[in-house]
């Protein structure tokens, strides 16, 4: 059993419009321990979004009448639970799946799987995906510790890069004093970044950084499957990252590419 829904008491929503994917996930997560809603197609999900309190939900890309990007820029606006864990789920890798999870990242999903699923890789994600998430801020985590602690000692500390400001704790990003829109992989890149100013890192190590999606992991069992695939993955991350942090994104100061290797972060 899983004593993190036992106390919580919130469900799961798993929201997919293949029936087989949706009883295949229904079934391993109830053996867990997990509480869940379902939801057939995009529609369906968010009114169940809306009228339930949720702990996680498990997006598919290919839901109908509202797809997975769609269902998952509508949670990240929706200010009561904009903080809700979003795992994204790719049934048909191809090309264009690769573009849409991406996307899917940005827009604001934690965490995405394609099917078929590696059950315990899955359910690893799953639990590290609700631990770091700041919807469980309230509630025990997996371990039984409970939460009142950080609330009565809350992490502030900063980091400062010249005109760039990191709040540990919000995770937040100030920009020339003026708020900047982060995703969560987005900030933990640029954290790891600003942690490492002047040392050239290795593509690799950023990419890891990217798959793994939290601060100190390796990010070695996230791997993905093709070379190119996770070339394109960085080199779109970083893309974003210079369009927020850079004045011309044409010729970066802050993030420079040191060719064969990777990139160095200055400032």
């Amino acid at each position: 059993m899983t004593e993190l829904f036992e106390r919580t008491q919130a469900p799961i929503l798993v929201a997919s419009g293949d029936a087989h994917i949706q009883q295949g996930i229904s079934n391993f997560l109830r053996n867990e321990g997990y509480e869940l809603v379902t939801a057939d197609d995009g529609e369906q999900a968010f009114h169940l979004f809306e009228a339930h309190p949720l702990l996680l939900a498990i997006v598919d890309l290919s839901l109908p009448r509202r797809d997975g990007l769609e269902l998952c820029r509508l949670i990240r606006i929706h200010h009561t639970h904009a903080s809700l864990p979003v795992f994204l789920l790719a049934v048909q890798p191809d090309d264009k799946s690769d573009v849409e999870t991406i996307v899917g990242l940005e827009v604001g999903a934690d965490e995405y799987m394609t099917w078929p699923l590696n059950w315990r890789v899955f359910h690893a994600r799953l639990r590290a995906l609700l631990r770091r998430s700041q919807h469980l801020r309230c509630c025990p985590d997996p371990e039984g510790r409970g939460s009142q602690e950080t609330a009565d000692q809350p992490d502030t500390r900063e980091l400062i890069a010249g005109n760039i400001r990191l709040d540990l704790s919000g995770r937040e990003v100030w920009l020339n004093g003026q708020p900047v829109e982060f995703s969560t992989r987005l900030f933990d890149l640029l954290l790891h970044f600003v942690q490492h100013r002047g040392i050239v890192l290795a593509r690799r190590e950023l990419l890891g950084r990217i798959q793994a999606g939290t601060p100190g992991s390796s990010g070695a069992s996230h791997a993905l499957s093709a070379e190119t695939h996770d070339d394109r993955l960085l080199d779109v991350y970083v893309h974003w990252l210079r369009e927020k942090i850079e004045e011309d994104v044409t010729h970066p100061q802050r993030i420079q590419t040191v060719r064969g290797i990777g990139y160095r972060f200055t400032g």
